[in-house]
């Protein structure tokens, strides 16, 4: 018809303008043809990179949802059921090409907030706990935000957000009812549970389809779209034939996440060090005490002020360990909500731990909470806090302290050297947590003010020590002399420091501005010793060089119950005491000046003087 049209056009124009212009006009006509060739070319070739480009896209977000999926390698057919369940019934219900075409990406997409969640929660092989439920809520949120910062030209990122709302409103993340929710939504979420159920997952095998569409059906009206249960249920055995004959079809990209790669010596912050203690027998022999003394320490701290609680439970930890594990310091986190806050620490770098607080999943005790795993040699600098002064402490331990599932604090001992722990200090380490899970209970527990150590009338004293000096089974004396700190603050530094290791039924009484008398008829001698020895590390922690504290212990010995006897064996314990702190004083000033300062004790002299 056209090429007629052309010949006739051209034999009327030949007889009205004559065969000349006629000519003439074919190179025009020539010239039209050839533009409309190039230009539906042009338009092809468009069309050709559009779809390039759309089937680029397409494979970039799938390859994106598979990363996902390489998390958990039961599910790595899932996209594809989805999609395809997804797609024809959203034809069925007349969805518009935009909104299809939504559906298609969203049905790929729905789980990719699942970054954002750790790992350990998705691979969980149970029902997850109500913290675990918190995590795993937001990957809906998260996967629409990365959704959204891809920019489609069509709605995925509400369709993403709401795939977990339900019909009746109880679903999550904002509480969407009925129509309110997206269609696509709608339709994924009731999509995503039925293969869900059918499918093997790691808290529970899958179910014969008919039993999970049952699941499902039951839900119409209350999790799910009444309309879309009706077209799922009608043909979900013809879509999962559909899905199952197109699989073949569709390119699944293994990820190589069980191969070993051999070669790389290590990272370039290196491996974590992993030696074991020499001599392993004797420290093997005194876990068994550490255990008990440990477990004794736990069960005294309903007595111990809340204040000073968990600074004794360090400080006394601290002591049984280090023959144990060497180290240089101790804290006890709780887990609050988000946060890990210590209640407690002692050692290097004491009153910095005290005050540490941090959100969980971040810097060092909070990775090991959120993990649920141990650190070995671990860097407490990262702690995400701005430290008042640089950490002198270089290697940390630290476990979970877990009650059945969940977390309930972390256990820490810090090394001022780098990679100072072994794997054997681990294992030592996790054998004692289990017995703080039950203390921390304890960390909101206040102890009434009449427990707190008071200074009492030394006559008073005197008089309760004449009186069990001759029925007491166990009596510990102890002399104490603070030197060095201002006058008026001996009174208040000892009571503090007290009140973190004695019970309130401990008596102090107070013989001058500087020395105090300590009375307990519940602690033997080493008991005494080692109680006193909680009262110096605390003591040193809070004033450092500026004050000094002495002391003489004297305890209750057969045949010898006179209160005489007692006071003059606990003066004499105190005048040793102070004589090697001259000492140590001494040979510190030698030192300082050099070899031609020596120290030496005359017999000849009467005791508490040096020739220098």
């Amino acid at each position: 018809f056209a090429g007629a049209a052309l010949a006739g056009l051209l034999h009327y124009s030949a007889g009205v303008w004559g065969w000349q212009i006629t000519v003439l006009a074919l190179p025009l006509l020539y010239l039209v043809e050839r533009s409309y060739s190039i230009f539906f070319g042009r338009l092809e070739d468009s069309k050709r990179h559009l779809d390039e480009m759309a089937a680029l896209q397409m494979r970039s977000i799938r390859t994106l949802a598979l990363a996902v999926e390489a998390k958990d390698d039961t599910t790595h057919t899932h996209l594809h059921r989805v999609q395809t369940y997804a797609m024809e019934i959203g034809r069925e219900l007349g969805l518009s090409a935009e909104e299809l075409l939504a559906l298609q990406a969203a049905s790929i997409l729905h789980d990719v907030g699942k970054l954002a969640v750790p790992e350990h929660i998705i691979s969980k092989p149970g029902k997850l706990n109500a913290e675990e439920f918190e995590k795993m809520k937001i990957h809906t949120v998260v996967g629409a935000e990365i959704v959204e910062g891809m920019e489609f030209p069509y709605p995925v990122a509400p369709i993403v957000r709401a795939h977990h709302e339900k019909w009746n409103g109880m679903g999550y993340p904002y509480g969407l009812k009925e129509t309110a929710i997206p269609i696509g939504a709608r339709i994924l979420s009731a999509v995503d549970c039925l293969d869900a159920l059918a499918t093997d997952r790691q808290y529970r095998r899958a179910l014969p389809l008919d039993k999970a569409m049952d699941i499902v059906i039951a839900d119409s009206g209350k999790a799910f779209d009444p309309k879309v249960v009706e077209v799922l249920s009608r043909r979900y055995r013809e879509l999962e034939a559909l899905a199952h004959s197109t699989l073949a079809s569709v390119k699944v990209q293994a990820f190589s996440v069980n191969d070993r790669v051999a070669l790389g010596a290590s990272p370039d912050a290196g491996l974590e060090v992993s030696t074991r203690i020499t001599d392993r027998a004797s420290v093997l022999a005194g876990i068994s005490r550490v255990r008990s003394e440990v477990h004794r320490i736990v069960g005294r701290l309903p007595d111990i002020p809340a204040a000073s609680r968990w600074d004794y439970l360090s400080m006394a930890l601290s002591m049984e360990l280090r023959d144990v594990i060497p180290h240089h310091g101790v804290a006890v986190y709780q887990k609050r909500a988000d946060k890990i806050v210590a209640l407690g620490a002692s050692g290097e770098d004491g009153d910095l731990l005290r005050k540490l607080s941090v959100p969980e999943g971040q810097g060092f005790v909070g990775w090991v909470a959120e993990n649920r795993k141990p650190i070995l040699n671990g860097n407490p600098s990262v702690e995400p806090v701005s430290w008042e002064r640089p950490v002198t402490l270089r290697a940390g331990l630290a476990v979970p302290m877990l009650d059945g599932d969940s977390v309930r604090g972390v256990l820490a001992l810090y090394h001022r050297s780098a990679d100072s722990f072994c794997r054997d200090h681990l294992h030592i380490l996790e054998m004692l947590g289990p017995l703080f899970v039950s203390a921390l209970e304890l960390s909101e527990l206040q102890v009434p003010a009449v427990n707190e150590i008071a200074v009492n009338d030394l006559a008073a004293i005197l008089a309760v020590l004449d009186n069990k000096a001759t029925s007491a089974r166990k009596l510990s004396l102890a002399r104490l002399d603070i030197c060095g700190l201002a006058l008026n603050s001996t009174e208040d530094a000892l009571r503090g420091i007290l009140s973190g290791v004695f019970r309130g039924q401990d008596l102090v009484g107070q013989f001058s501005a500087t020395e105090f008398l300590l009375l307990s008829d519940e602690l033997d001698g080493s008991e005494m010793a080692q109680s006193i020895n909680l009262v110096r590390r605390a003591f040193e922690e809070r004033y450092g060089r500026e004050g000094t504290l002495l002391v003489g212990i004297a305890t209750l010995q057969p045949g010898h119950n006179s209160v005489e006897e007692l006071l003059a064996r606990a003066e004499q314990s105190l005048q040793d005491d102070r004589r090697r702190y001259q000492v140590e004083g001494l040979l510190g000033l030698s030192r300082v000046l050099g070899s031609s300062v020596s120290v030496q004790s005359e017999s000849t002299l009467s005791p508490g003087l040096w020739k220098v």
